[in-house]
């Protein structure tokens, strides 16, 4: 169980559990969302990560990294955290061990991103499972056995195709929340 996040650019990406470990790599200008028994962030740049982690995240050559805490919610969540082993919050997403900053001081390479800066809760929805199974007991916890997100030629097509199924699911929940105000009119 890994996920390996390889030259991405200005994106967006929202991930749940992964039950081993997660290996960010060349990521710029972009923001995770992500829970992991363990995550290395290498060689990258100007990137907010939100984690909720069993280890201390761990940097190399990266700079003005940034880390809070993970703050979504999807249907089936905390099942996934539970068979990731993932379910006891920690502070351990703040406890970054930066390897090419020996000093007893902070490293200038990463800190803590302030409350006032951080994204409102993000709350995902499930589109491919029918109604009755988001609602229910049928909730199937499924864990990440191997992905692999890669930008080659650093387009944003990655970008777009994620943060497009982001937007339709958040349209798809508003025109749903539109028409419960409506019933209950």
């Amino acid at each position: 169980r890994a996920l390996f996040i390889h030259r991405i650019h200005n994106c967006r990406i929202y991930c749940g559990a992964v039950g081993g470990s997660v290996l960010l790599e060349e990521v710029e200008g972009s923001e995770v969302h992500l829970g992991a028994r363990q995550i290395r962030i290498h060689t990258s740049h100007h990137t907010t990560c939100y984690l909720r982690v069993k280890s201390n995240p761990i940097i190399e050559h990266s700079e003005g990294i940034r880390v809070a805490p993970l703050d979504m919610e999807y249907n089936g969540l905390q099942a996934h955290l539970r068979l990731s082993q993932l379910s006891e919050d920690n502070d351990l997403w703040q406890q970054v061990y930066d390897f090419g900053w020996l000093r007893a001081t902070q490293s200038p390479n990463w800190d803590v991103l302030p409350v006032n800066e951080r994204n409102q809760h993000v709350k995902m929805f499930v589109t491919n499972q029918e109604d009755d199974d988001i609602n229910g007991d049928k909730n199937i916890a499924i864990l990440l056995d191997t992905c692999y997100i890669h930008d080659d030629i650093h387009d944003t097509s990655t970008s777009s195709i994620l943060e497009t199924q982001i937007e339709q699911n958040q349209e798809q929940s508003h025109h749903t929340e539109d028409r419960d105000e409506e019933d209950e009119i």
